[in-house]
């Protein structure tokens, strides 16, 4: 079985010089690992008859990106494009972070939102 594809940016750019590793779902192992080349492509080679995934690591070992799990018939080759997801600006998970710890600590007071199953007051 051969998995071959690119590693790419958010911004669909190739990603030169990723570490690229293919992991098995069934025990979590890994059964493969490659650098990609000066374009973002890999080539890896496993056996076939099980499913996998690939992640992307940056070369100091930081995870990346995962791809879908998917599996290839014995013989096959398979494409997979992995590509980063965008960054979500900061102020966008302070928000995110707030909304989660204010919901949280309403529920641990008992508070829970509750919707009226009255008419609505409004003429519309």
């Amino acid at each position: 079985m051969v998995a071959t594809g690119t590693a790419l940016g958010a911004n669909g750019r190739a990603l030169p010089g990723v570490v690229v590793l293919l992991r098995q779902l069934g025990d979590g192992r890994e059964a493969g690992r490659v650098r990609a080349d000066a374009d973002g492509a890999f080539r890896l080679v496993a056996p076939a008859g099980e499913a996998f995934l690939i992640e992307l690591h940056a070369v100091q070992g930081r995870l990346l990106a995962v791809s879908d799990p998917f599996a290839v018939e014995d013989g096959g080759i398979r494409s997979v494009d992995v590509r980063l997801r965008a960054e979500v600006p900061e102020v966008t998970r302070f928000f995110r972070n707030a909304a989660t710890t204010a919901i949280r600590v309403a529920s641990a007071r008992g508070i829970t939102a509750m919707g009226s199953s009255g008419r609505p007051v409004s003429p519309q």
